[in-house]
């Protein structure tokens, strides 16, 4: 896992601006926000897909993050607490 970034578009060839074009590639492409990339990568098992983080690979995405950081994505991944000896907590959302 290399970081987190939220995905508000997909857009197709005709959606191309000056700000996508470096980054489209094939028929469809992502656009992303709030983009944060973890210092140090963190090895996952992952998927040719989307898929759901969960479990200790989640954990330790999310302690590498600010408390600022990990409240942009709380809402819409999953919902965690961090207790006040640090102990990091994270539920489904689902």
């Amino acid at each position: 896992m290399i970081g987190f970034a939220k995905v508000v578009d997909v857009i197709d060839e005709k959606g191309i601006t000056k700000k996508t074009k470096e980054w489209f590639v094939g028929p469809f492409g992502l656009v992303l926000e709030n983009i944060v990339a973890l210092e140090k990568p963190v090895p996952v098992k992952g998927n040719r897909k989307f898929w759901r983080l969960s479990g200790k690979p989640l954990k330790a995405c999310l302690a590498k993050l600010t408390k600022a950081q990990r409240n942009q994505f709380k809402e819409f991944i999953y919902s965690f607490t961090i207790s006040t000896d640090s102990t990091l907590t994270c539920e489904s959302s689902e």
